[in-house]
């Protein structure tokens, strides 16, 4: 009987400039395609009908943000506004991690990064950093030899329930959830050259809003600041925030990690749906629009 090699979905790495930069949860690989060109001609209204412009679609992928630094330093460089293009390549390996195939990219531009909802009462989810980039070019391939990656050496695990956050006006120790801001960039394209290759450049970089939901135990220590600042309509240098969220170990006792968000400007206050004999407790969610957002290891392994 034949041997037939098994490309079964096991397990997947990622590859920046040349070296294994970690596995990844989940991968989306590009999509290729020919833009379809359609010409009417002759008597009876016939549609001929041509590939065009050659074009391929970004990858995506869920990434830990315990893995090493270098995947982090290309995720970040989007935020910090001075970004990086990277070489590299999405590796697939069976379960006996030996490579099987693999998708190389030139010249990635990150479009996307998504941050985890940090959640009080979930314990078990760690933090997760989904992102996506586009590419100049796109090749698939075979690949072999053994994969290996230094998971989880470099920086401590972080768990998306182990967290203090600062920097709020009011009492910062009901705070239930928090939903992180996404970080999005559009791209500039232009096609060169016989094969009408895409060039990528950077139009613009934005960051969303941070929400904090708290419980309204503590809403009194906030409603002051609340309706000083969204009353009056406008926001004086002095009421801009800086907020901090530290990262904890699972005993919380141990830094691991700090998320900066400069210049917050709240611009919403929202209390939940109220409702009798219910056994939630309530809460109110604030929004602030960020400025500059940053993220620092304070304790690694090594």
């Amino acid at each position: 009987m034949a041997y037939r090699p098994s490309h079964a979905a096991a397990n997947y790495a990622i590859e920046i400039d040349g070296k294994t930069a970690g596995w990844v949860k989940s991968v989306g690989l590009p999509k290729i395609e020919l833009e379809k060109v359609e010409s009417k001609v002759g008597s009876f209204v016939h549609t001929a009908k041509s590939g065009g412009n050659y074009k391929h679609s970004g990858f995506d992928t869920s990434y830990s943000i315990s893995e090493t630094n270098k995947v982090i330093d290309w995720i970040m460089s989007l935020p910090r506004k001075s970004v990086l293009t990277t070489d590299g390549a999405i590796r697939q390996a069976n379960h006996n991690f030996d490579a099987v195939r693999r998708v190389d990219w030139t010249i990635g531009n990150i479009t996307e990064v998504k941050l985890p909802k940090l959640t009080a009462a979930e314990g078990k989810n760690p933090f997760m950093v989904d992102f996506k980039w586009e590419a100049e070019t796109v090749e698939w391939s075979k690949d072999s030899g053994k994969i290996t990656a230094e998971q989880g050496t470099k920086h401590k695990a972080w768990n998306a329930a182990n967290w203090a956050a600062d920097g709020l006006v009011g009492e910062v120790e009901w705070i239930t959830e928090i939903e992180l801001p996404a970080i999005t960039a559009k791209l500039g394209k232009e096609s060169y050259g016989t094969q009408r290759l895409p060039a990528l450049h950077y139009a613009s970089i934005d960051i969303a809003d941070i929400k904090f939901k708290i419980s309204a135990r503590s809403r009194d220590s906030h409603l002051d600041y609340v309706k000083k600042v969204i009353k009056d309509g406008k926001l004086s240098a002095n009421e801009y925030l800086d907020l901090s969220i530290t990262m904890k170990d699972p005993s919380l006792t141990q830094d691991l990690g700090v998320l900066s968000f400069l210049g917050c400007g709240l611009i919403s206050y929202e209390e939940d749906k109220l409702e009798a004999n219910q056994d939630k407790v309530a809460t109110f969610t604030l929004g602030f629009s960020v400025e500059t957002f940053d993220l620092k290891f304070t304790h690694t392994d090594a």
